[in-house]
């Protein structure tokens, strides 16, 4: 019986040993397809590096630029807005002189008015005595006629008979 058991312990032992080898031809083909997986992702990995650094240099350049753009831009942006500042301050006082300059206008356009007015007055009295000076006469030296006015009757400028 010993060699029975000599037996099967050599059996297990051999069995044991293909399991171990077998269990290892695995592990060493998991290792081999995990290195290539491993290689891909290095070589996956250099490109995005690559590529981030490429982007990130040209998002500095291009922040350094907006910077230095944005650095142009401030005297001018101050400039406009001190002529912003100007113009505003122009249209106030071109509003203040043209409501001066209206209120004058205004007032100038009355006094013109009160003073036309008492001239037209003045001048209408005197055509009218004028005219009625002029029926007068005209009367007295051409007699009283049919188409004249009845005597002592004058007519002004208006149309109205005067006596």
């Amino acid at each position: 019986m010993d060699d029975w058991i000599n037996i099967v312990m050599v059996i297990g032992f051999g069995i044991l040993c293909v399991a171990v080898v077998l269990l290892t031809l695995a592990v060493l083909k998991t290792l081999s397809v995990l290195r290539v997986l491993a290689s891909n992702l290095q070589g996956l990995s250099i490109a995005l590096a690559a590529d981030i650094k490429s982007t990130l240099q040209t998002t500095s350049t291009t922040a350094e630029e907006a910077k230095e753009r944005l650095q142009e831009l401030r005297p001018l942006s101050a400039g406009l807005g001190r002529a912003g500042d100007s113009l505003t301050e122009a249209g106030d006082k071109l509003r203040e002189v043209s409501r001066k300059c209206t209120q004058s206008a205004a007032e100038t356009l009355k006094r013109a008015h009160k003073r036309n007015e008492h001239d037209l007055e003045i001048t209408l009295r005197t055509l009218d005595a004028g005219f009625s000076l002029w029926q007068a006469l005209r009367s007295r030296t051409q007699g009283v006629n049919s188409d004249s006015h009845p005597a002592g009757g004058t007519m002004n400028l208006k149309g109205e008979m005067k006596r």
